[in-house]
């Protein structure tokens, strides 16, 4: 088993941990510069509004779920 890499993180450990580190590995690289997020709320859900400078209005609603229920990293962290 020499030849196994070891997991980048441990999820058996301190959550809160492993939850910090994982935010700061999606938010190493920022989003361009013409990309703007706004954390805010859609009927009482907390939500990120996400615009691209310059770009058309679509008319309509892009909805992005998360399949990993949020045990680590964020909906913000993904931007």
């Amino acid at each position: 088993m020499d030849t196994v890499r070891p997991a980048p993180l441990d999820l058996t450990g301190d959550l809160a941990l492993a939850r910090a580190a994982f935010d700061a590995f999606l938010t190493a690289t920022p989003a361009k510069a013409d990309v703007r997020a706004a954390t805010t709320d859609l009927g009482g859900v907390p939500v990120v509004d996400v615009r691209v400078d310059g770009a058309p209005d679509p008319g309509g609603v892009l909805l992005y779920l998360h399949g990993g229920a949020y045990v680590v990293g964020s909906a913000r962290a993904s931007v």
